[in-house]
């Protein structure tokens, strides 16, 4: 699993590694934080991306405890409710942690697709977002419930729509929850 935090140097960093979202937030916190608006400073949220391999685990766990053939299959036919308790492996979840503790409380759990947020694709309050965690095991319940949210009618609907395979290439944006 890599990890890239947001307002720290990153060379070669891509839509692919890390989805849209996450993708401008790098962006921005590279133009704007520290720079005065208005007379006031910017600072875009401090937080890390994660790259598409929790997805790929998480669709391969639920492929085989579904019987699936591929994960097309697993992407028509399973809903959120459908997902049973995802077993994360434990190396992931101790750099969620790690990561996690660097960032102040309450922080969310956000969706970062690969077509999401670009100019062609416009996804937003299709995949879910999981707001106001305190605490590392509500972190890994709200990364469960986001990868969950690529099953909803509604992401499945909008994929239909476009004929966007890629809309199902899930990255996450842990990002601090500031006011």
């Amino acid at each position: 699993m890599d990890v890239y935090w947001i307002g720290e140097p990153e060379t070669g960093v891509s839509v692919e590694d890390v989805g849209g979202k996450s993708m401008n937030a790098i962006r921005a916190a590279r133009l704007l934080n520290g720079r005065e608006i208005n007379g006031r400073e910017i600072t875009v949220p401090d937080g890390f991306a994660v790259n598409g391999e929790l997805q790929e685990e998480f669709l391969e766990e639920q492929r085989w405890k579904h019987g699936f053939l591929d994960r097309r299959d697993a992407m028509n036919v399973l809903r959120p409710e459908d997902v049973d308790d995802w077993n994360l492996p434990q190396t992931h979840k101790e750099e969620l942690r790690e990561n996690y503790e660097r960032l102040e409380d309450p922080v969310g759990v956000r969706s970062s697709g690969v077509a999401e947020d670009s100019d062609e694709n416009n996804f937003a309050g299709r995949y879910e977002s999981v707001i106001g965690i305190t605490g590392s095991d509500e972190l890994m319940e709200g990364v469960s419930e986001v990868l969950a949210s690529q099953f909803s009618s509604r992401v499945q609907q909008y994929q239909m729509e476009i004929g966007e395979e890629q809309a199902s290439d899930l990255r996450l944006l842990i990002q601090e929850a500031k006011n």
